[in-house]
Parts: structure tokens; sequence; C-alpha cells
């Protein structure tokens, strides 16, 4: 079954979590994909992609345990982490990236938190299990 998942680095891609299965399960992300960290402008008037792919994932309501959940996987400013999202054709794939938590904590209301988005950059792909 294919959802948005997630490990610690030292777990290795065998041990991906599932968002819905986690201690505190954690809803699905609005998932977004890039195909390379910025364009180039080329002689001949096109451009080029240069860069590794990066993938956001934003969650418009968490509750604060939902937070602390996520915050496990990334305890500093980034961690190494396996995740399975999203790609630019709409497909899940896995890799492994750094999971880059934002630099300022979203807004706390009445117990919730509102619109985290975390960051995954240098996204490898890892290959499928055979």
């Amino acid at each position: 079954m294919s959802e948005f998942s997630i490990a610690v680095y030292a777990d290795g891609q065998g041990g991906l979590d599932l968002l819905s299965a986690l201690t505190v399960p954690v809803p699905w992300p609005q998932a977004s994909y890039r195909m390379y960290a910025e364009t180039q402008d080329l002689a001949d008037l096109t451009k080029i992609g240069v860069g590794w792919p990066s993938a956001e994932w934003r969650f418009p309501v968490l509750t604060l345990a939902q937070r602390h959940q996520l915050r496990e996987f990334c305890a500093t400013a980034s961690a190494r982490v396996y995740i399975r999202t999203i790609d630019d054709e709409g497909e899940y794939a896995d890799y492994l990236a750094v999971m880059v938590w934002p630099e300022e904590d979203p807004a706390i209301r009445a117990g919730f938190v509102l619109d985290l988005v975390i960051r995954f950059e240098a996204l490898e792909l890892q290959q499928e299990p055979s």
C-alpha cells in the first residue's frame, strides 16, 4: 500500500512507518515536489534545471502531539530520513532525504499547530525492493 511514510536514517529503507500508523497518527500532508533546486539560463535562451530534487509536506492543522511526533524524526535543525512521498508524476516513491525543520515554529492556537511546513532536501531516489 502506498501512503506517506517516514523513517529515521538509522532504521534503513525497510523500516518506513506510515504517517497514519505512527504512535500518534499524523494526517496526510499537502505534498509538493521539485525536480531541481533552481533553473539557469543557457546561451541559446533555454533553461536547465540544476541541483537536487526536494519536497515539502504542508500540514494545515495538527495537534501539539502530532507536531511532537513529527519532531521526533528531526530533533535538531535537520536530520537524514527516509520518506515515501509523491513525485513529479503524482506517484509514490521512496527517497533518502535531509529533513529540514522550519526555522520559526508556526502559530499555535487553542492547542493546534497551524500551517506546519517541513522541507525535504537532497532527495535520493531509493530502489524498489525486489
